[in-house]
């Protein structure tokens, strides 16, 4: 296995960790477990740690080490303006440009979530959606950008999960946007994509609240 490849191993079963809580806001990451963990040397673990600290989910306290970074009010609120502005953008082109064959195939996996469908299949649904209409846009630093927050949002997407009635009302109103999209409708669209992402938003703070984390 390449030095790349190594490093890659090295940050999915971080960020997996971070994602699934086992390693707490707070929680001190010691390369030589890690290593130990995936038999491999410090280099790649330390290119991963790098690259987690850059998509915002770990930070450097020089002489103490790697630590899981809390996500706050703040953050939460700032993606989800982001998405808001860069989704909306992106909107624009994708009604317009998106093939019907396209959208079509995205309001029939929509339609075939039912309660035997587990919550990755549900991930997959919505991840696959907006990076779709993110594919439309024109502007790169956008979607550069975008995908700089994109652990931050897939923390969220996760978050927003944990609660069983969210699930359902997000495939509903997945629907409504990809309904609106097939008609060309972009006013409706928009309208649906925007009540879409703040839904996720009050979800995701309402769960961080309970928890006490912000």
């Amino acid at each position: 296995m390449g030095k790349s490849d190594l490093s890659k191993k090295a940050y999915d079963y971080l960020f997996e960790r971070i994602l699934a809580d086992d390693y707490t806001p707070g929680t001190t990451i010691v390369e030589g477990e890690i290593c130990a963990a995936l038999s491999m040397s410090r280099t790649p673990v330390r290119e991963a740690l790098q690259r987690l600290e850059a998509d915002g989910l770990v930070y450097r306290i020089k002489d103490i080490g790697t630590l899981v970074r809390e996500i706050t009010y703040d953050d939460i609120i700032e993606v989800f303006e982001i998405r808001v502005l860069y989704e909306t953008h992106a909107l624009k082109s994708c009604v317009k440009n998106i093939s019907e064959e396209e959208i079509r195939s995205f309001e029939r996996r929509i339609q075939a979530l039912d309660i035997t469908s587990n919550i990755q299949e549900r991930y997959e649904v919505d991840r696959d959606l907006h990076n779709t209409i993110m594919k439309f846009c024109s502007n790169l630093r956008m979607v550069n950008y975008l995908k700089t927050v994109n652990a931050q949002i897939e923390k969220f997407r996760r978050v927003s999960a944990m609660k069983p009635k969210r699930l359902s009302a997000s495939q509903e109103e997945h629907l409504a946007i990809v309904q609106a999209i097939c008609n060309r409708d972009y006013e409706k669209a928009e309208e649906c994509l925007v009540y879409h992402l703040d839904e996720i938003k009050k979800s995701v703070i309402k769960v961080y609240r309970n928890s006490k984390i912000i």
